[in-house]
C-alpha cells in the first residue's frame, strides 16, 4: 500500500505523527481490516477520541460561556460533538477522501457516509492523544481549531433579538469592543450607560455574549 498520502492529510490536520501507523489506523476502516488482515482499524481509536473530544469541548465551553448555566451548556456541547458537525467538518476538509476502505462499489457509500465521517474525526483525535502519550494539550490543539467556528455560533441569536427589541421602542445603544490577547471584550452601553459586557474569539462573538448577557439578566 502506497503511503503518500500522508502528509497531505497530516498538513490538513496540523499534526505531523511520529507514529505513522497511528494515522493509518484512524483512517483504516473495518472494511478494509477484514480484506487486510495486519492492518487495525480505527474502531478502538474511535472511542478515545470520543471521551477525549467531549471533554475538550466541555472545558472549552465552560471557560468560554461563564454565565451559559448547565442545560445551556450541554446543548451547546451537543451540536458542537454530533455527528452532523464533525461529519461537515471532515467533509470541508476533504479528509475522508484518505479513508482506506474494502474494494467493491460500497466503496463511495462508506467515504460520504455522515457516521464514517464522524468516526474519523474522533478516531483522529484519539490517534493524536495516543500519539503524545495521552497529552490532552495536543488533542485540544487540533480539535479546537477545527471546531471554533462552531463554538460561536449559538442557539439563539441573542444580538439580533436585542436589536430587535430596542429597535422597537427606539432606544439608542452601542457596543465598545476591547481586543484583548485572547479574543475581544465588549461592553454594550444602552443610553449611554453600560449595561453589560461579553468576550468572544471576535468581535462579532463578544457583542453576541454581551446582548445575550443582558437578555438573561435583565429576565
Amino acid at each position: 500500500m502506497q503511503n503518500n498520502w500522508i502528509p497531505q492529510a497530516e498538513k490538513i490536520i496540523g499534526y505531523t505523527f511520529k507514529n505513522k501507523s497511528l494515522l493509518i489506523r484512524a483512517f483504516t476502516h473495518s472494511s478494509y481490516s477484514n480484506e487486510h488482515k495486519n492492518f487495525d482499524d480505527y474502531e478502538r481509536l474511535e472511542f478515545l477520541g470520543d471521551a477525549a473530544l467531549e471533554f475538550i469541548i466541555s472545558v472549552y465551553l465552560y471557560n468560554y460561556f461563564p454565565n451559559m448555566n448547565e442545560g445551556e451548556l450541554t446543548k451547546k456541547r451537543a451540536g458542537i460533538v454530533g455527528e452532523s458537525a464533525l461529519s461537515k467538518v471532515i467533509e470541508d476538509l476533504k479528509l475522508n477522501k484518505f479513508l482506506l476502505v474494502g474494494a467493491g462499489n460500497i466503496n463511495d457509500n462508506i467515504t460520504n457516509s455522515s457516521s464514517v465521517k464522524c468516526d474519523l474525526f474522533e478516531a483522529i483525535t484519539g490517534a493524536i492523544l495516543l500519539d503524545c502519550n495521552m497529552d490532552i494539550t495536543c488533542a485540544r490543539k487540533f480539535v479546537i481549531e477545527k471546531l471554533s467556528p462552531l463554538i460561536d455560533i449559538d442557539i439563539v441569536d441573542y444580538k439580533s433579538k436585542l436589536l430587535e427589541k430596542l429597535a422597537k421602542k427606539n432606544v439608542e445603544y452601542e457596543f465598545i469592543a476591547t481586543s484583548l490577547e485572547f479574543g475581544f471584550n465588549a461592553v454594550l452601553k444602552i443610553q449611554g450607560k453600560p449595561v453589560s459586557q461579553g468576550f468572544g474569539r471576535t468581535k462579532k462573538a463578544a457583542e453576541k455574549q454581551a446582548s445575550k448577557n443582558y437578555l438573561i439578566n435583565k429576565k
